[in-house]
């Protein structure tokens, strides 16, 4: 028997994303805002942790890729390429502590 939620007007099957977009709450508190497509984060999205970081781009297989913006919870952020969940390739990187510390370059 499955289990159905309505979450902001949408309905999950068994926990799990129907192609779309969507938001999901987790139960760790995290939450996501985006497109899935077969029952994974694909596209463009927005995951934001319970600790306030987040990540705001494009995914591929329930994975960071291709262009998006990562911000932690003390102003550091990198904006550029992602892969896999690393950031990899052409990118910047802002430490917030020596506001005119700046990273361009490959990663």
């Amino acid at each position: 028997m499955s289990n159905f939620n309505l979450l902001n007007n949408k309905v999950l099957i068994n926990n799990t994303f129907i192609d779309g977009s969507h938001e999901y709450k987790f139960p760790n508190g995290d939450c996501f805002y985006g497109n899935c497509k077969n029952d994974m984060k694909y596209g463009k999205g927005m995951y934001m942790a319970k600790n306030q970081n987040k990540y705001i781009g494009n995914w591929e297989n329930d994975k960071l890729k291709g262009r998006g913006m990562w911000y932690d919870i003390n102003g550091n952020y990198y904006y550029g390429d992602f892969d896999n969940n690393k950031m990899n390739g052409k990118g910047v990187f802002r430490n917030n502590h020596h506001k005119d510390s700046y990273f361009y370059g490959d990663w």
